[in-house]
């Protein structure tokens, strides 16, 4: 039968606001891994940053709390606001649980148990709840599960996939790291990692670690992170952006992109001589404005900051952040430029990144997108993130890429950017061969996912 829609649809069990272009990366690069036969991508997420069902695109969001419950995945935040006090309690009751009662881990969240009494014939809780029995219904549609992009591998993770399994619905892990602190865990997570039809994780040590604690898992593999398979938009699209934001004038001479933030990473672990969150803060600022500074006096050279993050939290606010360091610039020379206005999508940023001379990036995956365009960069970031030093330096070969911020200092980042700047013709050229080879290990993978939905008849055979 000829075919008159060939679609594919995704449950994505975790976190994915597309406010986060990092996020979206992520996203759009499994979205390119599938959709290479020819297929189209229905996804289905569960970001926190909604209240209600909506669809963006080819993106159904139902709210993250219908499945999940929030002190599951809540992490160390510092100040003294009650959201960071309350989400810091949450972390540190985890791990006090993980420690000396691993099998909590074991007790399902309430909005999950929920979902399975929905899937009862209890007709008044059905009327109770109507909007998450629909969700319940979407869900037995989809195709495949695809977790474990979300960082760590989490209890929720174990819950939910399970629950997916005991529904009918196949499902594979990739992009996780995993490194719990009580053993005990991770053999609680082997019923998960077994059922899954693939196992790949994006850092070394998570899949080393986990070939010592669960040895009988031999699908386990390291892979990219899904985002390096991300397409960015076409030549003519990246012209109009330029065009639309009025930067034909910056390119007359070379340009570096920038992206920063000041996310619990900064806070806690970056300026180790300073002791206070607000000093950090401070000294981060003061630091990335003489970069800026150092830039145009020294290269003859304009920025472009560029919103990787926007809208979710004012600390997840890249523009705003951006206007507070331009603010301690003491000569930008009307060559500094921030997108503000316009929110660009995570192919779009990609595109104008490959338009830069040198990317100047705090933001992972926006170093993820660089090394898919070949672009030059230099990664700041803290030496307890593991994907700078996971994926960024190992995977990609860039270690000599990486500056952190636990003792950073003025003089050594600009001495360091200078470096980097003299041989960006050089770093080029490797890029070309590491993104090459990220790129056709991601279609494989592609295709192998592929390869396991339609051997077990789950695409939607009315299409066909």
């Amino acid at each position: 039968m000829k075919a008159l829609e060939r679609e594919l649809r995704v449950f994505i069990p975790e976190n994915f606001p597309l406010e986060n272009k990092g996020e979206e990366a992520i996203l759009r690069g499994i979205e390119d891994m599938l959709s290479q036969s020819g297929l189209s991508v229905l996804f289905c997420t569960l970001p926190t940053t909604c209240n209600r069902k909506k669809i963006k695109g080819n993106v159904i969001m139902y709210p993250h709390e219908w499945i999940h419950s929030s002190w599951y995945y809540l992490t160390f935040q510092p100040g003294f606001s009650f959201p960071a006090l309350y989400s810091t309690l949450c972390c540190i009751c985890r791990h006090i649980l993980n420690r000396f009662l691993p099998n909590w881990i074991k007790i399902m969240p309430l909005p999950l148990r929920l979902l399975i009494w929905l899937e009862k014939d209890v007709p008044w809780l059905r009327k109770l709840f109507p909007e998450r029995y629909e969700m319940l219904q979407e869900l037995k549609k989809m195709d495949i599960v695809i977790a474990g992009h979300d960082g760590v591998f989490r209890p929720r993770e174990y819950h939910i996939l399970n629950f997916m399994r005991d529904m009918g619905l196949v499902y594979g892990i990739i992009g996780c790291s995993l490194k719990p602190g009580n053993p005990k865990i991770a053999r609680m997570y082997e019923k998960s990692f077994s059922n899954s039809l693939f196992l790949y994780f994006r850092e070394k040590f998570s899949y080393e670690w986990v070939q010592e604690q669960l040895p009988s898992l031999k699908k386990s593999a390291i892979a990219p992170d899904p985002a390096f398979a991300m397409r960015p938009v076409e030549t003519k699209e990246v012209d109009s952006i330029i065009k639309k934001e009025k930067l034909d004038n910056i390119f007359l001479m070379p340009v570096v992109m920038m992206t920063v933030t000041e996310n619990v990473m900064i806070k806690r672990f970056a300026f180790k001589d300073k002791q206070k969150v607000i000093n950090k803060i401070r000294a981060h600022r003061y630091l990335m404005a003489n970069l800026v500074q150092h830039i145009i006096d020294e290269w003859n050279a304009s920025i472009i900051f560029l919103p990787h993050s926007t809208g979710i939290t004012d600390e997840l606010e890249d523009r705003r952040i951006a206007k507070e360091i331009m603010k301690l610039v003491k000569n930008p020379m009307n060559r500094v430029k921030i997108i503000y206005n316009e929110e660009y999508g995570a192919r779009q940023l990609k595109g104008l990144i490959g338009r830069a001379d040198l990317l100047i990036g705090e933001r992972v995956h926006s170093i993820i997108g660089a090394v898919g365009v070949n672009t030059p960069f230099v990664c700041i970031g803290s030496k307890n993130d593991f994907r700078i030093t996971g994926i960024i330096g190992n995977m990609c070969q860039c270690s000599d890429c990486l500056y952190y911020l636990e003792s950073a200092a003025l003089e050594t980042l600009c001495a360091f950017a200078d470096s980097i700047w003299k041989r960006k013709e050089a770093i080029r050229e490797r890029l070309k061969n590491v993104s090459s080879e990220m790129q056709a290990q991601l279609s494989g993978i592609g295709n192998e996912i592929l390869a396991y939905v339609k051997s077990g008849m789950k695409i939607n055979e009315r299409s066909f």
